[in-house]
Parts: C-alpha cells; sequence; structure tokens
C-alpha cells in the first residue's frame, strides 16, 4: 500500500533547522512546483492538481461565488459599521475548490481520499478566516479556532486510517500547517512548537500502518519568513528509497502507477 500525507506548506528548511527525523524519514528533499506568473509564488490548488495529474497546471485558483461574496461585503459592513451581526458569518462562504477536469492516480489505482483537494475538500478553516476578516474573531480567536480544526483533521485521519478498507493509495490531506504559519510567523517558539507537534503526529501515525507501506510525505510550498510569502519550492519525504529520486511534484502520479502497474505507463 502507499499512504500519502499532504501537509500544506510544509517547510523544508524548518524541517532541516529543528531536525525533524519523523518528517525527514529515510529520503527528503525539496520540489520544484508549478509557480503562479501574477504573484511569482506557487498557490495549492495548481500544485496539488499537478501533484494528482502528473502534469503542470498553473491556472487553477479557489473559485468565488458572486452571490455569496456579496453577501459576506454586507455582513463585513454591518460589523464594522454598524456593529451588528446577524451570525452569518460561520454559515456563508465564497470559497469553493474548482473543478479538475483531469484524471488522476487515485482514479487508476484501488484507492481512498480523506479530505484531499479536489475530492472531499471542507471549508471549514475558511469559515474561520472568514470570520477573521469580518472581525468576528480576534488574532488569538482565530489561532484558537483553527488550532481546532487542526486537531480535528489529525484524529480524523488517524481514525480513517485505523479503520482502512482494502485499498492501494490512500491519499489524506491538511490545511496546515501553512495556515497556522501565515499567522504564527512573527512568534517562533510558537512555529517550532507547531512543527514539533507535526513531527510527533507522523510518528503515531506511522505507527498504525504496516511495515510494508510506502509512506510518502508531500507539501506544496513552504513559508519564507523573510519576505512572508510562500517559498518557490515544496518538499517530500518517503520511508523507502524511490528511484528515479523526485525533484519535481509531478513526479510522484508516475511512481505510484509504476509501483502498482494499473496502467501501462509510457
Amino acid at each position: 500500500m502507499i499512504m500519502i500525507l499532504g501537509l500544506d506548506g510544509l517547510e523544508y528548511n524548518f524541517v532541516e533547522k529543528w531536525d525533524l527525523r519523523n518528517l525527514k524519514q529515510l529520503e527528503y528533499g525539496k520540489l520544484k512546483v508549478p509557480i503562479v506568473e501574477e504573484t511569482g509564488a506557487p498557490t495549492s490548488p495548481p500544485v496539488w492538481a499537478s501533484f494528482l495529474t502528473g502534469k503542470y497546471i498553473t491556472t487553477l485558483k479557489l473559485e468565488r461565488s458572486i452571490i455569496r461574496t456579496r453577501v459576506l461585503d454586507i455582513l463585513k459592513l454591518l460589523r464594522r459599521h454598524a456593529n451588528i451581526s446577524l451570525r452569518l458569518g460561520s454559515k456563508v462562504t465564497s470559497f469553493k475548490f474548482p473543478k479538475l477536469e483531469e484524471k488522476t492516480f487515485l482514479d487508476y489505482t484501488n484507492s481512498m481520499e480523506i479530505n484531499a483537494p479536489f475530492y472531499s475538500f471542507d471549508h471549514e478553516t475558511y469559515h474561520v478566516l472568514q470570520s477573521w476578516t469580518l472581525k468576528s474573531l480576534s488574532l488569538e480567536g482565530t489561532i484558537a479556532a483553527l488550532r481546532v480544526v487542526y486537531s480535528k483533521r489529525k484524529k480524523q485521519t488517524l481514525r480513517e486510517t485505523e479503520k482502512l478498507p482494502n485499498v492501494d493509495v490512500v491519499f489524506a490531506y491538511m490545511h496546515f500547517p501553512d495556515i497556522l504559519q501565515h499567522f504564527l510567523f512573527p512568534r517562533p517558539s510558537k512555529l517550532k512548537k507547531l512543527y514539533l507537534d507535526l513531527d510527533h503526529y507522523v510518528s503515531i501515525l506511522k505507527k498504525k500502518l504496516e511495515n510494508s507501506t510506502l509512506f510518502i510525505i508531500i507539501s506544496d510550498h513552504g513559508f519564507d519568513l523573510e519576505t512572508e510569502l510562500h517559498s518557490s519550492y515544496g518538499f517530500y519525504s518517503s520511508n523507502m528509497e524511490l528511484r528515479p529520486k523526485p525533484n519535481d511534484i509531478t513526479n510522484f502520479y508516475h511512481i505510484i502507477l509504476r509501483q502498482y502497474q494499473k496502467i501501462d505507463f509510457t
């Protein structure tokens, strides 16, 4: 079996700096990822699309509902200028993940996903960010709410891993550490604590897997403390040697399909 853990925004340099052995595993390194031309940095939808399809995709963005965006703008105005709250902020989200037309390695294998982009991606994190934007949550309240979601996602992956059906490939995903990094970067000690917690969590997750399982950790980009923006590379690690050694996010599509010989790949 192949178990893939997608950790959005996991920064290579932090893993190295704090020598996080469980995140490093046997083999690890930086990955080339697609860069969005307008921003000069990677963003999550196109990078995860490229990871899943094995083809560079740079045009996908989080989609916004025009009607819901207007509703949120009205709520924001009421909150900021009239000090009125209709308590609708947590019930309305303007975001939805874009559709992916290309087939992915999950389509070609006996697989399952856990909160994965383009599949069963949830919006709980965006509800929290929305509350922050609407000023219905303070900075500390937002961080606390995000930690609750983070804890839920960790438990969800552990719970579903314990009862895995007979599958070949599992792709589990979390928005973290990316989202929390954007709030914790001025507090290095708290950022380090987040990474130490992720490292410990990976050690627990691995114990639930059979020794023969190929366990891959993957990130779509990192976080640059100096610019406070996404770094221009991703991260990967594997508990087994991968040959040829991957250097691009798209390589994993081929690695997974070759491993199980689900299609005649040439």
